[in-house]
């Protein structure tokens, strides 16, 4: 026997009293049966039948709480595994928008991700009774993850955003609102067409002061369904103020300029609301 090996034997007879000590100390050591480290443990499945993963929890001596505790680990590690594909999809889908901030990207990815998760099942646990550790181990079909997708594709087509819509202005300068009213609207993704109406924006436009320096305008908006219910409606104020020389136009371009702005905010709050309910 070499001195190197006689030093590691030694080694391992010297630590094998911690060893057993810290796993008979582990609070957490009774709670399944003694097994070997599964294979599981630390390891990502991804094949033509599912998606698996494992997390982990630091034993707290509560079997309820470590078990909750390390499969929502297992979740979160699961997630990542699907989020790869989603956030390819979702970069292509909005490189097209400067509107899309990087929080609001994040909690569409999230919300995507936690939404196809729904079936995964923890189907294995495991207790590490030397670090005194929690494990559970996930899965989810492919089957599954294709009905999730089906589901939430049929979910976003609910929504108002995804409706064919149709603009109609009338009032004071209704061609300038149109317009402005347009560009906004395309910009935060809206899909507006001249015909099949899913839904149909109706925007009337009044001047309710006009005075040199200040022009008040009003924006009254109403959102109908394709069977002509109304689903919406509010009013929407605009000012436009000046204490420089400018004349009444540039003042009313100026409040439309705002109540166009405000409708746009409110709008785009609805834009994920299912609407084929109503």
């Amino acid at each position: 026997m070499t001195t190197r090996t006689s030093s590691l034997l030694l080694a391992a007879i010297a630590l094998s009293p911690f060893l057993t000590n810290a796993a008979s100390h582990c609070s957490c050591s009774s709670y399944y049966a003694k097994n070997a480290q599964p294979k599981w443990v630390g390891i990502d499945i991804v094949d033509d039948e599912k998606l698996a993963s494992s997390g982990s929890s630091q034993c707290s001596g509560l079997k309820t709480i470590d078990e909750r505790r390390s499969a929502k680990n297992a979740r979160e590690e699961l997630a990542k595994l699907l989020s790869t594909d989603i956030s390819v999809k979702e970069i292509i889908k909005n490189t097209s928008s400067s509107t899309v901030s990087h929080s609001d990207y994040k909690s569409v990815i999230e919300s995507q991700t936690n939404q196809l998760l729904k079936s995964a099942k923890v189907y294995d646990r495991y207790v590490d009774p030397i670090n005194c550790t929690v494990y559970a181990a996930i899965s989810i079909s492919k089957a599954d993850l294709e009905e999730g997708q089906q589901e939430k594709i049929k979910q976003q087509q609910a929504m108002l955003g995804a409706k064919n819509s149709c603009l109609k202005v009338t009032g004071e300068n209704s061609s300038q609102l149109t317009e402005l009213l347009t560009e906004q609207l395309l910009q935060h993704g809206y899909k507006l067409t001249n015909s099949a109406c899913e839904v149909t924006y109706l925007v009337k436009n009044s001047i309710i002061k006009a005075q040199s320096k200040l022009v008040i305008t009003q924006l009254k908006l109403q959102i109908d369904t394709q069977s002509k219910k109304s689903i919406w409606q509010q009013r929407f104020e605009g000012k436009g103020l000046s204490y420089s020389k400018r004349s009444k136009t540039e003042l009313i371009h100026l409040a439309n300029q705002d109540s166009t702005t405000n409708l746009i905010n409110s709008i785009v709050k609805l834009k994920n609301t299912a609407i084929d309910s109503y």
